[in-house]
């Protein structure tokens, strides 16, 4: 597809080298007389996802009910001509990067793709692919070289979701045992103030006890008195001591539970910054997810858009991400069909698998050597293309269905 846009584009405008640069308007194209190459990466990263549909709304098209490719869908489909919509795009893309592409304009195509590589270096590109799709001269060359870097940095960028899908995984996990061990604290808190009560409680009675004790004395007569004193002196030391004990128990007791509640505040504390962070991971982890599906969505004008309906079987991966799988497959027109690559229950149901496949996946990273070896050799017997890949991130599946569309 990118080689019959670029055929294309020389058959209408010639080779760089062959077109005298001073007889070229100055004056941009308008979108609807861009290359069909950059339509594409134009409506899906230089226009957020709210923008798109709210140029839909001011058109007179509701986005109400679209999904996401849809509305790309529409976008692009305006851009083959002159139209309210085309003509709105339009507007907003001029508003947005006019300031820093028109200088743009002057530049010779040396001067231009130099400054390509430095914004694309710093991930800043979208005015810059902005004036190179207006622009009225660009060689077949230097139009393929944009395009394939904005496409395979989409790549790169479906692999930062996952991974950060996984980095939010392990968050989670680890949220999950702090919140476990501030449950059992507060549990070991509780009980100690309960302890603490009951140690007041028996203190308070003592304290009584004496004070009654002390009161009886001075209803004693004195004969037989000293008898009584020293018994009750004995009675009393006995509780001293005891009281003695127990107030040492009771201010361990104090001492543990104070270390307690502060040991709880800093776990709660640490509970409310990891329960925020996990909040911002989230909303960062769903916005890269949500721009590389809107990125790796496209029409036909797509060099990824060629599956042909092949039935694509995936043995293994990660079980979790099958939806991601199945959208890199079934947006670039194939079947998807999976299997989780456990075979200890009979390899039958595997072997239907693969003799209605038209291609074979299989990650060598998330299956074991027998399943691996086994899925080789069903693919001999029934003749269909084994592709064994090292890894099974999204990105090595969506490389790996490209290579089918366009062995």
């Amino acid at each position: 597809m990118l080689n019959a846009h670029i055929t294309d584009f020389e058959h209408r405008t010639g080779s760089a080298e062959e077109i005298d640069l001073s007889s070229v308007s100055r004056e941009p194209r308008r979108l609807w007389e861009t290359d069909k190459i950059f339509r594409c990466p134009l409506m899906g990263m230089c226009l957020t996802v709210p923008e798109q549909k709210q140029l839909l709304k001011k058109s007179g098209i509701t986005p109400k009910g679209k999904t996401l490719y849809e509305i790309h869908e529409i976008l692009i489909g305006s851009c083959e001509n002159q139209n309210r919509l085309s003509r709105k795009v339009e507007n907003l893309l001029n508003k947005k990067f006019l300031k820093e592409a028109a200088p743009l304009r002057d530049l010779d195509e040396k001067a231009f793709m130099d400054h390509w590589e430095s914004a694309f270096r710093t991930g800043s590109y979208e005015a810059v692919l902005w004036a190179a799709a207006e622009r009225q001269v660009l060689s077949a060359k230097n139009m393929a070289h944009i395009f394939g870097a904005v496409h395979m940095d989409m790549h790169q960028t479906a692999q930062n979701a996952a991974q950060l899908a996984k980095r939010l995984s392990a968050v989670e996990e680890q949220l999950a045992g702090v919140r476990k061990l501030h449950r059992d604290e507060v549990k070991k808190s509780k009980a100690l103030s309960k302890e603490n009560s009951d140690f007041a409680q028996k203190c308070a009675a003592l304290e009584s006890k004496i004070s009654s004790v002390n009161e009886e004395d001075a209803f004693i007569p004195e004969k037989g008195q000293v008898e009584r004193a020293v018994l009750l002196e004995e009675e009393n030391a006995a509780l001293l001591h005891r009281l003695s004990r127990l107030e040492k128990e009771l201010a361990q007791k104090d001492a543990r539970l104070a270390s307690l509640e502060a040991q709880s505040e800093e776990l709660q504390k640490e509970l409310s910054a990891r329960e925020e962070g996990k909040e911002q991971f989230k909303v960062q982890a769903r916005k890269m997810i949500n721009d590389f599906m809107q990125m790796n969505r496209c029409d036909d004008s797509c060099p990824s858009f060629n599956l042909c309906r092949k039935r694509i079987l995936l043995v293994g991966g990660i079980t979790k991400m099958e939806a991601l799988y199945r959208q890199v497959v079934e947006k670039n027109g194939g079947i998807f069909e999976y299997h989780d690559g456990y075979i200890k229950g009979g390899v039958r149901d595997l072997e239907n698998r693969l003799r209605r496949a038209d291609v074979v996946l299989c990650p060598v990273n998330c299956n074991s050597h027998g399943a691996c070896t086994m899925v080789k050799n069903l693919g001999k017997k029934h003749k269909k293309p084994v592709h064994m890949l090292s890894s099974s991130s999204l990105s090595m599946i969506s490389q790996a269905v490209q290579r089918t569309a366009f062995p």
